[in-house]
C-alpha cells in the first residue's frame, strides 16, 4: 500500500510539474505577444503624431507666417510672436516625441546608444542641456527591459522639459551588482516628492518599473531640483553567468 501511495504521489507530482511548466510557457507566450503588440502600437502612434498632428501644426505655422506682421501694433505683434513661438515649440515637441516613441537605434544598437541619441535633439533646442552617462548594461537586459527603461527615460525627460524649468539635467544608467539603475536629475525649481509622484506621468513610470519587478524613488526639493531613480533586477543572457552580475563596475 505504501509503495502504491508513493507511486501515486510521484505520478501526481510529475503531472503538477508538467502543468506548471506548461502554464509558465503560456504566460511567456502571452507576455511576448503583448510586447509585440505594444511595439506595433508605438510605431502606429509615432506615425500618427508625425504625419497627422505634425502636419497640422506645420500648416498652422505657415498660415501664421502668411499674416502681415508689419502692420500690427505693439500689443498685436507681441501676441503674434508668442503664438508663433508656441506653434514652433509644439511642432518641435511632436517631432521629438514621434521620433523617440519607437527609435530605430534602440532596436539596432541597444539602450546605451539610444539614450545618448535621445540627448542630441534636446540639446539642440538649447532649452535644456542633457548629459548622459551609461555603463555597458545591454547584455544584462532583455529587449522588453530595454524598451521600458527607454520609455521611462523619455517620460522623465519630457516632464523635465515641461515643468522643471531646468537648465541642466543628467541621465545615468549604471549596473550595481545584480541591479540596473536609471537615474535622471535636474537643477530645476523642484517641489515636494509627494507632489511629483501624484502626477499621471510619474504613476505611469512607477507602473512600468513595477512590471519589471523594480522600484521607483523620487527626491525633489523646492529650489534645488528633482531626482528620479528606477531600479530593476538585471537579466542574464545565455552567454553570461551569475558571477558577472556580482562584479561591481569600476567607478560605480
Amino acid at each position: 500500500l505504501n509503495n502504491f501511495l508513493e507511486d501515486r504521489v510521484l505520478e501526481r507530482t510529475a503531472q503538477l510539474q508538467s502543468a506548471n511548466e506548461e502554464l509558465q510557457r503560456k504566460n511567456k507566450e502571452i507576455e511576448e505577444a503583448l510586447f509585440k503588440g505594444q511595439k506595433i502600437e508605438r510605431k502606429r502612434v509615432a506615425s500618427e503624431l508625425h504625419d497627422n498632428l505634425g502636419g497640422t501644426l506645420m500648416a498652422i505655422r505657415w498660415r501664421v507666417e502668411s499674416l502681415q506682421a508689419e502692420g500690427l501694433n505693439e500689443v498685436e505683434r507681441h501676441i503674434y510672436n508668442d503664438l508663433y513661438n508656441m506653434i514652433n515649440r509644439a511642432y518641435g515637441e511632436v517631432r521629438l516625441l514621434s521620433h523617440h516613441l519607437m527609435p530605430a537605434v534602440l532596436e539596432k544598437e541597444g539602450l546605451e546608444t539610444a539614450l545618448h541619441e535621445l540627448a542630441v535633439p534636446i540639446n539642440k533646442t538649447k532649452r535644456l542641456h542633457l548629459s548622459v552617462q551609461t555603463d555597458e548594461v545591454g547584455r544584462f537586459l532583455d529587449t522588453r527591459q530595454q524598451m521600458e527603461l527607454y520609455s521611462i527615460a523619455l517620460e522623465v525627460v519630457t516632464n523635465t522639459l515641461k515643468h522643471a524649468q531646468a537648465s541642466h539635467a543628467q541621465l545615468c544608467l549604471r549596473r550595481v551588482k545584480g541591479s540596473i539603475v536609471l537615474e535622471i536629475s535636474d537643477n530645476g525649481v523642484g517641489t515636494s516628492a509627494e507632489t511629483v509622484e501624484q502626477g499621471m506621468g510619474m504613476k505611469n513610470i512607477r507602473e512600468r518599473a513595477e512590471t519589471l519587478g523594480g522600484s521607483l524613488k523620487v527626491v525633489s526639493v523646492p529650489g534645488k531640483g528633482t531626482s528620479v531613480a528606477v531600479k530593476i533586477p538585471a537579466s542574464l543572457s545565455q552567454a553570461e553567468s551569475a558571477e558577472g552580475l556580482d562584479r561591481t563596475p569600476a567607478g560605480s
